[in-house]
């Protein structure tokens, strides 16, 4: 059966600040919040600066007093919130370790071998025995957090602790967290990297201005968070768009037309079978057209853009491919053709997207390389949505990349222009 180890009841926190004017200001950092955590779990609080997150360790620490509300821990409690804030700068390192674990209630014997043990994980070598205020801000660190890791409690609090030190420091850490904290002990962690949520934490706790937004599996919280986060930027970044580039936004479609052929509509959809579009379906893209000239091989092409706008994949008939071929076997087809290819599962993850469709032609007899036919005016808007498996929308850094994917082209049997030579 599971076993409660920390209860949180309706727990508040309200600072009064004095404004310039000189009047008492109430300002809420936890608002009335409960939560239990079972013996084994690692929890990870996420949310935005502000929101409380700090304020909920230092008191489970009981570093802050609730202003309303109860707390409540069984066992033993570790934390790593302010990291070195006691040490000494005129001590050596060795010193200020020892002391840090005399104030910890360890013997003097029991300091002198935890003292081994942090000054080991540490690897700063004789510099353990220099004043503190000799060390690099690394260095600092990493005795400050080897002090730290030789704390025995069954209940571990830590702040942003993966950001500290080097990056071969912080890897060093996340191996020492993997080893130590197993189902015989819980963690709770405030983090803003989603990797580490994810990796390190069983449970997830979303904090927006002193309430809790969402409790859950680390994975959903995370990823409801970070899509989040997404959705904001992005209306943020077409706050300038919207006034400055409107060309930019999604269109409608719109038919466009000239001397080669007609582009008469553009539609995206889920494949069949799937209710709509999400990460793990795939994406679903027909184009209808008319041609009007023989000897002119068409090949189409869809240019994917991310919501800033970055064109970030291109679909295309990859030359010598069946698809490739097919295009060539329409050569002297004209009519009402119908263009549809598949962008194949787990390719785009969930977010915003638009797409512009041209076509291109052959250009020489012997088709060494294409010039545009025409291109659509605009951009379609579509959404991929979340579906069974998560994933994150990161940035794209303007990289493209063009899948492989298979064209097909069907025609009609009700129109009569449709013919082939």
């Amino acid at each position: 059966m599971s076993e409660i180890v920390i209860e949180v009841n309706e727990l508040s926190k309200q600072y009064h600040l004095n404004s310039e004017k000189g009047s008492r200001k109430v300002t809420t950092a936890l608002k009335s919040i409960s939560f239990e955590i079972n013996k084994g779990e690692r929890w990870g609080i996420i949310g935005k600066n502000g929101s409380g997150k700090s304020t909920l360790l230092k008191m489970l620490s009981g570093i802050v007093k609730p202003s309303s509300g109860s707390v409540t821990l069984v066992g033993s409690v570790a934390h790593i919130l302010s990291v070195g804030d006691n040490f000494i700068p005129d001590l050596t390192g060795r010193e200020n370790v020892e002391i840090f674990f005399r104030l910890n209630g360890f013997s003097a014997q029991e300091a002198t071998e935890a003292f081994n043990r942090a000054a080991e994980f540490a690897e700063i070598g004789d510099y353990i025995y220099s004043p503190v205020k000799t060390y690099s801000d690394g260095m600092y660190l990493r005795v400050a957090f080897s002090a730290c890791l030789q704390l025995s409690a069954n209940i571990l609090l830590v702040d942003e602790v993966f950001n500290a030190g080097d990056a071969a420091f912080r890897e060093k850490l996340k191996l020492h967290y993997n080893d130590k904290y197993t189902s015989a002990e819980t963690m709770v962690m405030v983090s803003h990297n989603p990797e580490e949520i994810i990796t390190y934490c069983t449970h997830c706790l979303w904090l927006e201005n002193g309430a809790i937004k969402l409790v859950g599996s680390a994975k959903d919280v995370e990823t409801a968070y970070y899509y989040a986060m997404f959705k904001e930027k992005r209306e943020e970044a077409y706050k300038r768009p919207l006034v400055q580039n409107a060309d930019n936004m999604g269109t409608p479609f719109v038919p466009v037309e000239n001397e080669l052929l007609k582009v008469s509509d553009f539609s995206i959809e889920a494949p069949e079978g799937a209710a709509s579009i999400t990460y793990e379906s795939g994406i679903l893209f027909n184009i209808d057209i008319e041609k009007k000239q023989e000897h002119l091989v068409l090949h189409p092409a869809i240019h994917i853009y991310d919501y800033l706008m970055n064109m970030i994949l291109t679909m295309i008939p990859q030359a010598n491919s069946m698809s490739d071929s097919n295009m060539k076997t329409h050569e002297n087809t004209t009519g009402k053709m119908r263009f549809t290819t598949k962008l194949q599962p787990y390719i785009l993850t969930f977010g915003n997207y638009y797409a512009e469709i041209i076509f291109a032609k052959n250009s020489s007899p012997d088709r060494d390389f294409l010039v545009e036919a025409i291109k659509a005016p605009g951009k379609i808007h579509f959404e991929v949505r979340q579906g069974k498996i998560y994933d994150y929308a990161g940035g794209t850094n303007n990289i493209s990349i063009k899948p492989q994917c298979n064209w097909e082209i069907t025609i009609p049997d009700n129109i009569k222009e449709a013919r082939t030579n």
